[in-house]
This record gives structure tokens, C-alpha cells and sequence, in this order.
């Protein structure tokens, strides 16, 4: 039960980096979309049409990042509550209050 516990734990935090890591990407594209922007004024029109077109493609890529996001938060409740009812399992096996349970530890 501890490993599980622990696996879980594992991955609540991949997690956790990827919506840190996506975070970062965001800002990144952020910044980037404000430079293409600043510089619009000294672009030709075909430069111009180039230009947006990135700009458009980063929005595009934070629009996606932040619906993986969002998956990835839900990830991590639904995650945290099974490690919180391992807990509770773990507990009431402890304790005696769960009987009639078999572990069986797997290498």
C-alpha cells in the first residue's frame, strides 16, 4: 500500500512540473507576442502578414497549454483524493477496523 501511496505521490508531482514547466512556455510566448507586436511598425505588409501569423500561432499554443493545464489540475485532485483514501484504507487496516484484507506486496 505504501508504494502505491507513494506512486501516486510520484505522480502528483510530474504534475505539478508540467503545469509549471506550461507556465513558463505561456510567459514565454507571452513576451515573444509582445516583441512581434512592438516591432509590427517598421514590418512591410508581406512582413506584416508573417508577423501575425507567428502571433497568431502562440496564442494558438497558449490557448492548447492552458486547457492541458486545466486537465492536468483535475489530474491532480482526482490523484489526491485516491492518495487520501489510501490513507484512510491504509489506517483502518492499522487500526483493525478493515478486516478480512489481504496485502500483497509485488516486486
Amino acid at each position: 500500500m505504501n508504494r502505491e501511496i507513494k506512486f501516486q505521490n510520484g505522480q502528483i508531482k510530474k504534475l505539478e512540473t508540467a503545469v509549471k514547466d506550461m507556465n513558463k512556455l505561456i510567459k514565454d510566448n507571452n513576451d515573444k507576442i509582445k516583441s512581434l507586436q512592438k516591432n509590427a511598425t517598421y514590418l512591410t505588409d508581406d512582413q506584416k502578414e508573417s508577423n501575425d501569423t507567428e502571433i497568431s500561432n502562440l496564442r494558438s499554443s497558449n490557448d492548447n497549454y492552458y486547457q492541458q493545464i486545466g486537465e492536468a489540475k483535475k489530474n491532480i485532485k482526482i490523484v489526491q483524493a485516491r492518495v487520501k483514501m489510501l490513507h484512510k484504507k491504509y489506517n483502518d487496516i492499522k487500526n483493525g477496523k478493515l478486516t478480512n484484507y489481504t496485502t500483497v506486496d509485488v516486486d
